[in-house]
C-alpha cells in the first residue's frame, strides 16, 4: 500500500516506521525543513527503544514535494495544524484516499472534511508514547493500544482500509464503536493536565499537591461531560477522574510535562483553542455555562501572550 503520514513529528514518524515494517511503502510528510533533511542525509528514520537503535529506509518530504496517489494519509501534527496541513498535500488525494486522524483535540475531523467527503475519513485515538529526539531521531516508549471508527460511524470499506494498512505491523489497530467517546475522554483529560500544569510549570505529579486541586479538575470535567452530553456523547466522568489520579501518581508519571507546557517554554503555540477553547465554543452552541473552561482558556492565552515577559528571578 502506498501510505502519506503528514505531520510527521515523534507520533507521525513511530506510525510511519511501523507501517514500513508491514511492508508498505511510505513517505513521511512534514513542514520542518532541518527534519526532512536529516531523514533524506542518513537514507532513513533513526528509531531507538530501551535496548536498540535502529534506521528504517523511509523517505521524506516538504508538503509541496509530496509524492503519488497514497491509499492512506496518516494525519499527526497539532490540531491548529490539521488545515494548513492537509491543504498543503490536497495534490496527493484521490477520490478513493482514506484519511486517518489520531489527533488530540475536538475539531480534526471538521478540518479534514473541508477537503473530503467525511466518509473516508477515520478518527481514532492513541496511548502510544514516543519522544522526538531531535531532527530525524525518535524514541519509542512502550506499547499502547489505538482505537479507530469511520467518522460518518459506520464500519465499512473505509476503516477496513486503515485495518489492512496495520495488518502484520507492531501497531494493533482495533475498531471501537466508543471512539468519540474516547476523544472526548482524552479532551477532558488533556484540557485538565495539560493546562493546570502549564499554568503551574509543574510536572503533572505536582497538581496534588495543593489540596483543592480537585475542586478545580471537577469543574473543568462536569462542564465538558455536559457538553459532551449535548452533542450526543456520552462521557463517564468518574472514568477521567480516574485516569487522571492515575496520571498524576508521582510512581506513573515520574516529572512528565504535559506537550502544551512544553510549548509554552519553547514559545510554541499551544493546543488550547481545540481544548477548552473549543468546549467554550460548543458550550455557547448549546447554552451551558462553563465558566471553569473559559477561566482556563483565557488564562493559557494570556500565558502565550505575555510569555515574552515572564519574570524567571527577582530583580537585583
Amino acid at each position: 500500500m502506498e501510505i502519506a503520514v503528514v505531520g510527521a513529528g515523534a507520533m507521525g514518524c513511530r506510525f510511519g516506521a511501523a507501517l514500513h515494517s508491514a511492508g508498505h511503502q511510505v513517505q513521511l510528510v512534514d513542514p520542518w525543513v532541518d527534519h526532512v533533511a536529516a531523514i533524506t542525509r542518513q537514507g532513513g528514520l533513526l528509531v531507538e527503544d530501551e535496548s536498540s537503535s535502529r534506521l528504517v529506509e523511509l523517505t521524506a518530504n516538504l508538503p509541496a514535494d509530496g509524492t503519488g496517489s497514497p491509499t492512506l494519509i496518516l494525519v499527526f501534527g497539532k490540531a491548529m495544524q490539521t488545515a494548513s496541513l492537509i491543504g498543503a498535500v490536497r495534490h496527493l488525494i484521490t477520490d478513493t484516499t482514506v484519511v486517518l486522524t489520531l489527533q488530540n483535540g475536538l475539531g480534526n475531523i471538521e478540518a479534514i472534511a473541508q477537503f473530503m467527503p467525511v466518509d473516508r475519513i477515520v478518527a481514532g485515538v492513541t496511548t502510544l508514547g514516543t519522544e522526538l529526539l531531535g531532527p530525524g531521531r525518535i524514541r519509542s516508549l512502550g506499547d499502547g493500544d489505538t482505537h479507530v471508527m469511520q467518522a460518518d460511524g459506520r464500519q465499512g470499506s473505509t476503516v477496513g482500509t486503515v485495518l489492512a494498512a496495520f495488518d502484520g505491523s507492531p501497531i494493533t489497530v482495533d475498531v471501537s464503536p466508543d471512539v468519540q467517546i474516547m476523544i472526548w475522554s482524552k479532551v477532558a483529560f488533556n484540557s485538565v493536565l495539560n493546562t493546570l500544569c502549564s499554568q503551574m510549570y509543574a510536572p503533572v505529579s505536582a497538581l496534588p499537591a495543593y489540596p483543592e486541586f480537585w475542586t478545580v479538575a471537577g469543574g473543568i470535567i462536569d462542564e465538558i461531560v455536559q457538553v459532551a452530553a449535548a452533542e450526543n456523547v456520552t462521557v463517564d466522568g468518574a472514568k477521567v477522574r480516574q485516569t487522571i489520579a492515575a496520571a498524576t501518581d508521582p510512581e506513573m508519571s515520574g516529572h512528565h510535562l504535559p506537550s502544551m507546557l512544553q510549548d509554552l517554554i519553547n514559545r510554541r503555540p499551544t493546543e488550547i483553542e481545540h481544548l477548552n477553547g473549543e468546549i467554550v465554543r460548543r458550550g455557547r452552541a448549546h447554552d451551558i455555562p462553563t465558566p471553569h473552561n473559559e477561566l482556563i482558556w483565557h488564562l493559557i492565552r494570556m500565558a502565550e501572550a505575555t510569555r515574552d515577559q515572564r519574570i524567571s528571578e527577582l530583580p537585583h
